[in-house]
C-alpha cells in the first residue's frame, strides 16, 4: 500500500491549489480596486508617498 505517497500527493495538490487560489484572489482584488477608481489614476504625481 502507498499510504505515504498518496499523502505526499494530496498534501501537494492541496498546497499548489492553495497557492492558485491566492494568486486568483489577489488578481480579482486588483481588478475590483481598479473599477473603484477608474479615474484616480495618479491625482498629484509630484506628491511625495507618504
Amino acid at each position: 500500500m502507498n499510504t505515504k505517497k498518496s499523502d505526499a500527493a494530496v498534501r501537494f495538490a492541496s498546497t499548489h491549489a492553495a497557492g492558485s487560489l491566492q494568486r486568483v484572489t489577489a488578481l480579482i482584488n486588483t481588478v475590483r480596486s481598479l473599477d473603484k477608481h477608474p479615474d484616480q489614476t495618479d491625482p498629484t504625481p509630484n506628491s511625495p508617498p507618504q
